[in-house]
């Protein structure tokens, strides 16, 4: 059966391991990576390091221009509205970047940690803390959001924000918070 490739990430192999829990024998499922996924984690240690790297340096160049395309869009956007709007959206920007840095630090460090589960051999190990990526991102988020919403006012007055833009400010930054979990 020939699968998608993300088909391929998610489908797992089953594997029983015995426990011996007090004289009694079990049985428990422990998940292994599909051949696919085992083959691209193998070549990361032995494809050459140039091609390697650009291939997998291409996603984060590309959401990096996204982002970057992003905020030149929406300023675009915004600039027909008003200069005050714009001025919103330049008090806001400095906090979606702290958004975008915790998400991106995060990913970082996590994908640091993986890459040297894998390399001591250690594929369970690196599996399980490849899973909980997407708790980290929903708490970080959550977090985010709560802030965000809920000291809304001080936060931009941090950030530099005058009572003409405040409330311009803050509608942007109740709408754009949203998005950090992703």
């Amino acid at each position: 059966v020939d699968r998608h490739p993300w088909e391929q990430v998610i489908t797992i192999e089953i594997k029983r391991v015995r426990l011996d829990h007090g004289g009694e024998e079990r049985f428990i499922k422990a998940p292994r990576p599909a051949p696919r996924v085992r083959k691209a984690t193998e070549e990361l240690g032995t494809a050459p390091i140039t091609p390697l790297l650009l291939r997998l340096s291409l996603p984060s160049i590309v959401a990096m221009f996204v982002q970057s395309l992003y905020n030149v869009v929406d300023t675009f956007w915004i600039a027909r509205l008003s200069a005050l709007a714009v001025g919103g959206l330049t008090i806001v920007f400095p906090l979606q970047m702290i958004f975008v840095a915790l998400g991106v630090g995060s990913g970082v460090g996590l994908n640091s940690h993986i890459s040297r589960r894998f390399g001591a051999k250690d594929p369970e190990s690196a599996s399980h803390a490849a899973s909980q990526v997407f708790f980290l991102a929903a708490v970080l988020g959550c977090a985010v959001i709560l802030v965000a919403r809920s000291l809304t006012g001080p936060v931009l007055s941090l950030f530099g924000s005058t009572d003409v833009l405040r409330p311009i400010a803050s509608m942007y930054l109740r709408l754009v918070c949203f998005g950090a979990p992703f």
